[in-house]
């Protein structure tokens, strides 16, 4: 079998996104996933191959992955950047990150967010304001 590239991190992924028996599971053709074999390694029930490159966006049975490009390409970006430029190593590295992700989906634009995200800031020594975080009367 010839080792594609990627193929690691798809399976990182898919372990810890954790199939449960009878999904249905659909792709693009890329080398790396059709190299994994998702129903003897993960459970899946099924697995389909959408070919893009060949124009295939729905297939005749309306399988698809418009649902999830759009997540997916947001998720991989917002992930390289909090994380260096790769998908973390390790079970606990990965979820954290993917947590994150979706509390920061979740409460975009709340209040909440704003103020730990401030907060972070303080406590970095960034802060914004240009000051030790002291407002003139000595208050924080």
């Amino acid at each position: 079998m010839v080792a594609h590239v990627g193929v690691d991190e798809i399976r990182v992924c898919a372990y810890y996104v954790g199939f449960r028996g009878g999904t249905h599971l659909v792709t693009d053709s890329w080398p790396a996933t059709l190299a994994v074999d998702w129903m003897g390694e993960f459970g899946c029930a099924s697995h389909v191959a959408l070919n893009h490159t060949e124009g295939e966006i729905v297939d005749l049975h309306r399988n698809t992955t418009n649902h999830i490009e759009p997540r997916w390409s947001v998720m991989k970006r917002w992930l390289r950047k909090r994380a260096g430029g790769k998908v973390p190593s390790g079970r606990l590295g990965l979820q954290r990150y993917l947590r994150e992700f979706q509390f920061r989906k979740a409460a975009e634009g709340s209040v909440f967010l704003r103020a730990v995200e401030a907060l972070a800031l303080v406590r970095s020594g960034d802060n914004p304001r240009g000051n030790d975080g002291d407002d003139e009367d000595g208050d924080v």
